[in-house]
């Protein structure tokens, strides 16, 4: 073969690279055809840099396969990854168009492909034609303003580690069914230790360009296999029984790629063993962790990990939080799954009920029994709130006990606000009825709740609808539920005129559990914006502080969300949500 037909089939397979990766704004065919005839395609072992920060720009990148890390300085002199990007992402375009060094150091996380396009030959066709860097351009435009809304480059692993300890799997079975769980989110293909002990790093890079996921199954009894599954790897999942005693790593773990995230699959015969995650956990050093008793668990464990999962965000809002019980009973009568729960105030606590799987007409009658016998009458000398809060903390025990946030089968976190620093805390481990009660803790109501000497008080005084953290938990489908909407506006101050509700008449309580939420207002409209569907059920005629009135809070959260079915359905069915009749995975 000759050099031209050897340059010619190069160049014909790399644009073949690029039309199944490039962002959009770069796919069409004349763009792909000259990037092509410039570009050259390299390989980047893990650990090894890309470019520095402050070296100069004189190149974009687009990464085919693998995972690179964006770090910045560290206080401690070192550095940290701040952020992680994908397949399909371009990197280092914004030096390039502002003409600016590099404004950040980006490392190899693992094995990348990557293609490299020198930016003297983007201008050079920019002269002929300029619509190619307006492309380019709007890529750097419409990545600066996500990250002004709060919505930052959306990086979802595609690559993933099974680990599995001890006899948590229970044979191939277990693996099928896992297999089949990222099947019903994309397409997916498992290697074992018998298929890929000899494969070549080009071979894995065609599987992870042919499949949307690849799951590579480590084998405890072959260290040296198993590294090789932690080297290809964006996320680590290790598997284990829960019921067994918990135990660290395994020794092949130790060399593998500190920023690579690593999740826990605890795997259990029946219910779910309080206090066994929180132990795992320790013992492992995971970042997340997923209970796994059924099929569905496992679907919900792949899309969280996935990014795909839909996540149910409650925000604060006194008695008017009751609505959130009528939201859960609707998603649920219409097969919308919820994969996380985060909440703050009120949604905190109605949350962390939904995350233990207690069903609405539990929740109801919880209410019920709550409003019977208010915790809202307990007043105390008001030094530092007018209610003494033992009611409320009576309540909080009958309803967790002792479980803590990690025992909840659906993940699940809530938030509070640290009055020693004077910032935000999510909460996504501990003491189940600690924290809901701090999330609860309308300042000047509730006394605050003490942690270690730091003082905690309700979240909403600083984010009374947290979708800016939702995404966290793996969620790329977020509902928020906002009963504080009619209440407390964003936009301007609605005055309280004698329609809607009499200055006059409000109680104190009804004046501090507003005030409450007063510090949230300047960021309401941004976190609004941040989720896919956002319900507001109409309960301004409902008082704060109105407990009683749970049955006409509960119909208007049932009746608010039977509007968004449609959009509800449609989110659910981009990302292939609440599908437990898995399907077959690929030939």
């Amino acid at each position: 073969m000759s050099a031209k037909d050897t340059a010619d089939r190069t160049e014909s397979h790399l644009r073949t690279l690029l039309r199944r990766h490039a962002p959009p704004a770069l796919a069409t065919e004349k763009t792909v055809v000259r990037i092509a005839s410039v570009a050259s395609w390299f390989t980047l072992p893990g650990g090894t840099l890309l470019f520095e920060k402050g070296d100069r720009s004189d190149a974009i990148y687009l990464l085919l396969s693998g995972l690179l890390g964006v770090l910045v300085p560290d206080t401690d002199g070192g550095e940290r990854v701040v952020a992680r990007i994908g397949p399909g992402e371009l990197v280092g375009e914004m030096g390039c168009v502002s003409g600016q060094p590099r404004a950040a150091t980006i490392r190899a996380l693992r094995t990348c492909e990557l293609l490299r396009v020198p930016w003297r030959h983007l201008e050079d066709f920019a002269r002929v034609d300029p619509a190619m860097l307006t492309l380019i351009c709007r890529t750097v435009v419409a990545r600066l303003v996500g990250e002004l809304d709060g919505k930052p480059r959306d990086f979802r692993p595609r690559s993933f580690a099974l680990v599995p300890l001890g006899d948590a799997l229970g044979g191939r079975k277990f693996v099928d069914v896992i297999v089949q769980a990222f099947s019903a989110v994309g397409s997916t293909h498992c290697v074992d230790r018998a298929a890929g002990k000899h494969m070549q790093t080009d071979e894995f890079f065609r599987l992870e360009s042919t499949f949307d996921y690849v799951l590579y199954l480590a084998d405890p009894g072959d260290e040296a296999w198993s590294r090789r599954c932690l080297r290809q790897s964006d996320v680590n999942l290790i598997i284990v029984d829960g019921a067994d005693r918990p135990r660290g790593p395994p020794s092949f773990m130790s060399e593998m790629e500190q920023n690579i995230p690593s999740h826990l699959a605890l795997t259990w015969r029946k219910a779910v063993v309080p206090g066994r995650a929180a132990a795992w956990i320790a013992a492992l050093g995971v970042e997340r962790h997923h209970h796994v008793r059924k099929p569905a668990d496992i679907g919900r464990m792949a899309r969280l990990l996935t990014g795909t999962g839909t996540g149910l965000v409650l925000s604060g809002g006194g008695a008017r939080g009751l609505a959130h019980i009528g939201v859960a009973r609707t998603l649920r009568d219409h097969g919308v799954s919820i994969d996380a729960i985060i909440g703050t105030s009120i949604g905190g606590l109605i949350g962390a009920g939904l995350a233990l799987e207690l069903d609405p007409e539990t929740l109801i009658e919880r209410v019920r029994r709550f409003a019977r016998v208010s915790p809202l009458f307990d007043l105390t000398l008001p030094r530092q709130s007018l209610l003494a809060g033992r009611r409320l903390r009576s309540l909080l025990f009958d309803w967790f006990g002792d479980l803590r946030i990690e025992d909840t089968p659906i993940p699940f976190s809530c938030i509070s606000a640290n009055l020693t620093t004077g910032s935000l805390s999510a909460h996504r481990s501990g003491p189940l009825r600690q924290w809901t009660a701090a999330a609860t803790a309308i300042p000047g109501v509730f006394p605050p709740v003490y942690v270690n000497g730091v003082a905690h008080v309700d979240g909403a005084v600083l984010n009374n609808l947290p979708t800016d953290l939702a995404r966290e938990s793996g969620a790329g489908f977020v509902v928020a539920v906002d009963v504080a909407r009619g209440a407390l506006r964003s936009d301007h101050l609605e005055p309280i005129t004698a329609e809607r509700q009499d200055i006059d008449r409000m109680t104190i309580l009804e004046i501090l559990t507003r005030v409450g939420s007063l510090g949230d207002r300047a960021e309401a409209a941004r976190r609004r914006s941040q989720c896919d569907v956002l319900i507001t059920p109409e309960v301004s005629a409902i008082g704060l502080v109105n407990f009683r009135a749970y049955r006409h809070a509960v119909d208007a959260g049932a009746r608010a969300t039977a509007a968004h079915l449609g959009a509800l359905r449609l989110g659910c069915a981009t990302r292939s949500a609440g599908n437990d009749s898995l399907k077959p995975s690929p030939p």
